[in-house]
């Protein structure tokens, strides 16, 4: 492998409509994972789509009706209440539709009720529509989903009543949904609010402005060394391929014998104001793939017998790397396994 050069000198040291009134009453929608499952299954329903669908069907109610106004003998008052429900059930559609990828607890009963199931069956306008023009039968009436037909003092259906009926039924939808729209806008503004605010206060999610690090490597050395290098120090890099990610370095290091034929060689590192890394998340210290570690007093090729490494970003993430045995093969030490000094980053 190829490890990093670095001079000490230098450097200064499909759609699913689910959830009926039935299934739903079944399940916990206070759960969040019951309420994540149910906003999965319809966060792919297309508002837009249904939106230019619906828009074409009522431009197509219009024209009917105005053939049928003068035709089938629909009266003005009859047409005026149609195209006000029709305009209203095109306005809450997407509204609706968006609404209810929202809220697990809005239902897919309540949904049809209030829009008429694309290619399935239609609105209760529709329906209506149909029926006062001799298109569909007091029977296919029974099929309303949003009201029950109103009769008339002669006993027949009274097609006007009824759509207001419908009318009502829609304009009551629409403003639950406001209502509910606004709560979910508030709640959701605090939701933004809470979560920035735990971002600045979790130490992992803050971009690093400073750190340090205390580095001890003992040698076995037969040398009498007890010494405080004031001039000649020693750095540690986490370090990815041949790039060093975070440097930390020091101008001094000391060298303190720690018994017969060991020596400990100690320095204290921190990092460079100027540094590229200052600004980027914590995180981003999971990418490196090894630390390497140098004094400039050491020897070249020494045996290593031990060590520890303990790396502090921003006053606050301790992270802690045991620096194994080793023959040095150049001027520096390799620590490889990151797994327990990076597991709190995971």
């Amino acid at each position: 492998m190829a490890y990093i050069r670095i001079f000490i000198g230098l450097l200064g040291a499909a759609v699913v409509l689910s959830g009926n009134a039935g299934g739903q009453g079944q399940l916990d929608l206070k759960d969040p994972k019951v309420r994540k499952m149910i906003q999965e299954e319809r966060k792919s329903m297309d508002c837009a789509g249904i939106y230019q669908q619906t828009k074409l069907k009522l431009d197509t109610q219009f024209k009917l009706g105005n053939k049928l106004d003068a035709s089938a003998g629909l009266g003005s008052q009859l047409m005026a209440t149609l195209t006000e429900v029709t305009t209203a059930l095109g306005q809450s559609r997407r509204e609706l539709c968006e609404f209810y990828k929202h809220d697990p607890e809005f239902t897919k009963e309540d949904y049809f009720r209030a829009v008429g199931e694309l290619n399935k069956g239609e609105s209760d306008a529709a329906l209506l529509l149909k029926y006062a023009s001799g298109k569909a039968s007091e029977g296919d009436l029974n099929t309303l989903k949003t009201v029950k037909p109103q009769a008339s003092s002669s006993g027949s259906i009274d097609v006007n009543a009824t759509m207001k009926e419908v009318q009502q039924t829609v304009d009551s939808v629409t403003a639950r949904v406001t209502k509910a729209e606004q709560r979910i806008g508030t709640l959701e503004s605090q939701t933004t609010q809470l979560s920035s605010k735990a971002d600045e206060l979790d130490p992992l999610r803050q971009g690093i402005t400073t750190a340090s690090a205390t580095v001890e490597v003992i040698i076995a050395t037969a040398d009498a060394i007890n010494t405080h290098f004031m001039d000649s120090g020693g750095y540690l890099a986490f370090t990815k391929g041949q790039d060093a990610l975070m440097l930390l370095t020091s101008l001094d290091c000391f060298a303190v014998p720690q018994g017969a034929g060991r020596v400990m060689y100690r320095g204290v590192f921190t990092l460079d104001a100027t540094s590229p890394i200052i600004g980027k998340p914590i995180g981003i210290l999971k990418t490196a793939e090894y630390l390497q570690i140098g004094f400039k007093p050491m020897k070249e090729k020494q045996h290593i017998l031990g060590g520890r490494a303990i790396v502090t970003v921003n006053n606050t993430v301790r992270l802690e790397f045991e620096v194994p045995s080793q023959d040095m093969a150049s001027n520096f030490a390799i620590v490889r396994d990151l797994t327990s000094g990076l597991r709190q980053l995971k």
